[in-house]
């Protein structure tokens, strides 16, 4: 939406094709985190952006709409005179199942010479750690269904009553070599903070351990909280180590057990509520794009080399073809925006130097 936006306020007509009812993907279902203060979540730009694409006549879009195939098509010559240098793509959708007035074979053909990437990513599946009992047991849940429960009920006393001890267990489905995800996810350590802050704005009294490896973050401003005296005075607990497992009998709380990692000794404790703060994964779609025009993947699966998006010039990638956001490396929705007017502007240049 961003890159949209940028590239509609410099003459150009955009189509926006998504696959989900409305725009704004991951971002557009997390709750707002302010407590009585702006925590700086982000949430609410999805709902910005939104607004803004809305009033932009140059840009169209197609919701419920999902990309079956990219490839490269012979070129278009309108005129013989006004040639174009660029590549031209056919960019290939159909609607979802279930989009009414549609059936499953309907195929829309839309020809362009540039294809801007943003398709986002998918978040790790918490099953896949089976230790912590994921699906299992009703106290272990996922930082995205906080999310959820936050945005759809404001708080979380409505689903999960009273709570005096809670655990983050961070890093699940990242820098996790046997996962397949090495990487960072970059944004787990912020949103585990804003949550257990917005927590503590819900239950005054409740006690929240987080149980980390050590603590990133792009705009470091919650780091400044992270010293033994703020701690003390918000009942928040940092611990060095990850647990080792989770088990819960019926009608009691969680228990972790982990090792202190300065004295190597076992320790145990028991929570009404543990929750498992689960990182970026690249979409199955980078995949599918690798085959189709053998566009570079890294080792996560991700398009570009993490990181590396916004200093790629065009054609690093594939002349007229460019990504921005998650689906070339793990960011947050700050991070995103900038990266996509950023490569507004290099599609920009693109055409300018092809025409």
């Amino acid at each position: 939406m961003a890159a949209a936006l940028e590239l509609a306020k410099a003459g150009l007509e955009v189509l926006i094709i998504e696959k989900n009812e409305s725009l704004g993907g991951q971002a557009a279902a997390f709750a707002c985190m302010a407590t009585n203060q702006c925590q700086k979540c982000d949430a609410c730009f999805a709902v910005q952006l939104r607004a803004e694409v809305a009033t932009q006549p140059k840009i169209k879009v197609m919701t419920r709409y999902e990309v079956i195939e990219v490839a490269v098509n012979a070129p278009t010559v309108e005129k013989s005179d006004q040639k174009s240098s660029s590549t031209q793509y056919a960019v290939k959708m159909q609607p979802v199942m279930g989009k009414p007035g549609n059936s499953r074979a309907s195929i829309v053909i839309f020809r362009t010479e540039v294809v801007l990437i943003a398709s986002g990513y998918q978040p790790f599946s918490a099953e896949v750690r089976g230790e912590y009992g994921y699906g299992r047991y009703l106290r272990v849940v996922s930082s995205l269904d906080l999310e959820q429960v936050w945005r759809k009920h404001g708080n979380l006393k409505s689903t999960y009553g009273h709570l005096s001890q809670v655990a983050f267990i961070q890093c699940i489905g990242s820098r996790d070599r046997r996962t397949g995800n090495p990487y960072c996810s970059k944004v787990c350590c912020g949103y585990s903070w804003r949550m257990a802050r917005r927590m503590q704005w819900d239950y005054p009294e409740v006690e929240i351990n987080i149980f980390y490896m050590d603590f990133q973050g792009r705009r470091c401003d919650f780091l400044t909280d992270l010293n033994p005296r703020r701690l003390n005075d918000k009942k928040i607990s940092l611990i060095r180590s990850i647990p080792s497992r989770a088990y819960q009998l019926p009608g009691q709380k969680v228990v972790l057990d982990w090792e202190v990692t300065e004295s190597g000794q076992k320790a145990q404790a028991e929570f009404d509520l543990v929750v498992l703060s689960v990182g970026i994964v690249a979409s199955d779609f980078n995949y599918k794009l690798n085959q189709q025009l053998n566009l570079p993947i890294d080792k996560g699966g991700f398009l570009l080399p993490e990181g590396n998006c916004r200093e790629r010039r065009p054609g690093d990638l594939l002349a007229g073809v460019f990504c921005a956001g998650t689906c070339c490396g793990a960011a947050d929705i700050w991070t995103t925006i900038i990266q996509g007017k950023s490569i507004a502007g290099q599609i920009v240049d693109y055409i300018d130097s092809n025409h």
